[in-house]
């Protein structure tokens, strides 16, 4: 398993009132599909072999809404970009070609941390979808499944405005791509397969005010 990665994101938040905040977060991170492919009757050349082909750095935005001290909504939109090999054919070389991967999530969250005057661990759940586009899906114009998702997210105070974070998060869906028009005389999907897809980052957040 290729090693994952967490990088730096940082958090801007305000109290919209004495138990109600607010937070807009840019982050950077990692997105990794643990999935598989089932057997295909055709291979369309350019075309993802393997969700792990499509690993890459990730960054987005959180916005998040908290209420009292441990309840929260938090919605997220994450982006990638993954670029394939070089494939070698009798017509020559085909160039390689680019995946871009759209992830949005809509959490409800709840703080299970004993003092939330020091840390802050949170359970996060709640739908998401996955859109896979780009030039290696440029046949059939791309696919967008809906998934479950489910996560923690780890909050260390550092002072009174500095906190850290990280957080990670699962995706759960069926990865389903029918066949492009010119190729539905073979029998199947051109893709599909159950799909675990994890994306991790670590973040340092600067809190303007405090409850």
């Amino acid at each position: 398993m290729v090693a994952l990665l967490g990088l730096l994101s940082f958090t801007f938040a305000s109290p919209a009132q004495a138990q109600v905040t607010s937070s807009v977060e840019g982050f950077v991170g990692y997105y990794r599909p643990l999935g598989q492919f089932d057997p295909a009757s055709v291979y369309v050349v350019g075309i993802p072999s393997r969700p792990s082909d499509m690993q890459s750095p990730v960054w987005g935005v959180t916005a998040r809404l908290g209420v009292g001290s441990r309840m929260g909504l938090a919605a997220q939109l994450a982006m990638a970009r993954s670029r394939g090999n070089i494939v070698y054919t009798p017509a020559g070389a085909i160039g390689a070609r680019t995946t871009s991967i759209v992830l949005g999530s809509l959490f409800g969250q709840y703080d299970i941390s004993p003092s939330v005057s020091k840390f802050h661990l949170r359970l996060n759940a709640g739908p998401a979808f996955v859109h896979h586009g780009g030039d290696a899906f440029r046949e059939v114009g791309g696919a967008t499944s809906f998934a479950p998702a489910i996560g923690t997210t780890l909050v260390v105070i550092l002072r009174e405005h500095l906190q850290l974070s990280a957080e990670a998060t699962g995706l759960f869906y069926t990865f389903d791509v029918p066949m492009a028009p010119e190729l539905r005389a073979n029998a199947g999907p051109l893709l599909h397969g159950r799909q675990r897809d994890l994306l991790l980052h670590l973040g340092v957040a600067w809190v303007s005010g405090s409850r």
